[in-house]
């Protein structure tokens, strides 16, 4: 089976950017409360790299069973801890073991002996089903390659009616020029791989999430990324020059969502699409007027894994450079994996629209 998002490059891509870095720097500890960072010990405050704080609007009681996923250095575990008591459990997974290791040092340090670390990825996590009441989740989601297979994993190891609380990096990417999202470390930078705001939305209802709520949003501008050690300065650099001044203050936006994993007599209800999404997809026809300049890629029913990224690897590598392909899919998963795909091999994605199930993505091939 193809692995439609290469999902070992991204992974190593991610790896090699959290191990480089030395000096944190605690750049995610700017969205806490003064409270919330007394509770925990300033290395875990230091090595906070997140984009909010889902603490404030998690709906976490005394006894309850939390996953954390993407703990990096335990600080959202930790809070969580202390809010579960001693009759409650956290668990913080992290795709790197040396993190694991920081957060369970950090525990130590906290005194708390109800927050255990395992290190495994968030698209195949060792959880049973239905095992916990809820799930927090920091500027971790736009780092995986396969988003909706780990939005999946989240809803299966919530318990019914279990809560999930995500604060995650949204983009416009037609407003990103193509130097950003193509950057080696414009994804683990949560720049490239980073959803539209209605996307995310849309594919927490696609995984069987109801009551989905936007509850905060702030701007990350360019020199928001500077205070976090994973933008690069090669990449900082190329945001400056090819960044329109007065775009550079608000380049995404960070989000804070629950959402509540449906009963089965939950009357069906869509999603709640925020009345100020700032992160939509367009909805008019896709690209008009361009004629014989594009190309059709239909991708039938096939899954997200099943040879779809290998045939567009090749379908792109034989289009003439600037050549427009309308790609459409209709299975959800490949409904955010193509974009993302697209943007990681360098091409530009320039339009999205969904009619009747069926997604069409117009992306413009680059040069070979």
């Amino acid at each position: 089976m193809a692995d439609l998002m290469h999902k070992a490059e991204i992974q190593a891509m991610v790896r090699d950017a959290y191990r480089a870095v030395v000096m944190p720097g605690g750049a995610g500890a700017v969205y806490y409360l003064p409270a919330q960072l007394d509770q925990v010990p300033a290395g875990a405050a230091d090595w906070s790299l997140g984009v909010g704080n889902p603490m404030v609007h998690a709906p976490v009681l005394r006894g309850d069973a939390v996953l954390d996923v993407g703990c990096g250095a335990g600080i959202d575990a930790i809070l969580a801890a202390r809010a579960v008591g001693p009759a409650g459990r956290v668990t913080g997974l992290d795709l790197l073991p040396e993190m694991c290791r920081r957060a369970r040092d950090h525990a130590g340090d906290g005194g708390l002996d109800n927050v255990g670390f395992v290190a495994a990825e968030m698209e195949a996590m060792p959880l049973p089903a239905e095992s916990v009441d809820l799930v927090i989740s920091n500027g971790v989601i736009n780092l995986s390659a396969r988003k909706m297979r780990a939005l999946f994993e989240c809803a299966r190891v919530l318990r019914t009616g279990g809560c999930i609380c995500l604060s995650d990096v949204t983009i416009d990417a037609t407003r990103l020029p193509p130097e950003v999202l193509t950057h080696p470390a414009a994804w683990s930078g949560c720049a490239a791989g980073a959803m539209a705001e209605r996307t995310l939305l849309r594919s927490l209802h696609r995984v069987g999430l109801t009551g989905i709520q936007v509850h905060e949003r702030h701007p990350l501008g360019v020199e928001d990324c500077a205070r976090f050690p994973l933008f690069t300065p090669d990449l900082l650099a190329v945001m400056r020059a090819t960044i329109p001044a007065h775009d550079q203050h608000r380049i995404g936006t960070c989000v804070t969502v629950t959402a509540r994993k449906r009963y089965q007599d939950d009357a069906p209800a869509d999603f709640i699409a925020s009345h100020d999404a700032g992160n939509q997809t367009t909805t008019r026809p896709v690209l008009d007027g361009m004629g014989q300049e594009i190309q059709t890629f239909d991708g039938g029913d096939r899954h997200c894994g099943d040879g779809l990224g290998r045939d567009l690897r090749s379908w792109w590598g034989t289009a003439p450079p600037g050549t427009r392909t309308v790609v459409a899919v209709r299975d959800p998963s490949a409904k955010t994996d193509v974009p993302s795909l697209a943007r990681l091999l360098g091409h530009i994605v320039e339009q999205q629209t969904e009619i009747d199930g069926v997604l069409r993505v117009t992306i413009r091939v680059k040069g070979h």
